[in-house]
């Protein structure tokens, strides 16, 4: 199995790049800055690039059997960066022949609907709504694609071991945190999982 991985700098995609090569994956991971992966394996292919830039992105896609994104956004004022990435993985698998993207996303992404009041209806609307737009017109690129999608929305990321333990609901999250550790492993059981396909678990302890 050769997994491509987008976001691989931060802090949920290093958790999927260790938690990949430990499975025995081959791992292909797109990073700006090569420098700053302080992993060393003969099963590890960087691209350097950016994921704003067709080329890279499908450099780092071919020959792969799987997709895992966990980007992040640079800043708040960034509001187009999960739009533009997208478009070009979907357009690179289309073309290289790879079927399964797992995408991490966020708990809260349908504002109230999908987490509590005071974040859905303040912090929100108020300080979060590019990144968010960004991440529902994200979803809205997956689900008109013809790829088989799976959009893992967990609550909020902490830092800690993994536990192997966790809710999986498909609305409201049965808690308020989870660790990066556990939403890569996650992630990664959905590469031969068809449980949840096109569809959008929340993960949350």
């Amino acid at each position: 199995m050769k997994v491509a991985i987008f976001g691989a700098s931060g802090r949920t995609g290093k958790e999927l790049m260790l938690q990949s090569l430990v499975k025995g994956y081959e791992v292909s991971a797109l990073v700006r800055r090569p420098e700053s992966i302080d992993v060393k394996d003969p099963r590890l292919f960087m691209v350097q690039g950016d994921v704003r830039d067709a080329e890279p992105v499908e450099k780092t896609i071919m020959g792969t059997d799987a997709v895992m994104v966990a980007l992040g956004n640079r800043s708040l004022k960034e509001k187009d960066l999960m739009e533009v990435a997208t478009r070009h993985i979907i357009a690179s698998m289309v073309k290289n022949n790879v079927k399964r993207i797992i995408v991490q996303s966020s708990a809260g992404i349908f504002g109230a609907k999908d987490s509590s009041f005071f974040f859905g209806c303040v912090i929100r609307p108020l300080f979060l709504k590019k990144v968010f737009d960004d991440k529902l017109t994200q979803l809205k690129l997956l689900q008109e694609s013809s790829l088989d999608w799976v959009l893992v929305r967990p609550a909020g990321l902490i830092d800690a071991q993994k536990t192997g333990k966790y809710h999986i609901t498909l609305d409201k999250p049965a808690g308020s945190k989870i660790s990066r550790a556990d939403v890569a492993e996650f992630m990664l059981a959905q590469i031969t999982s068809d449980k949840y396909l096109k569809q959008m678990p929340v993960i949350s302890y």
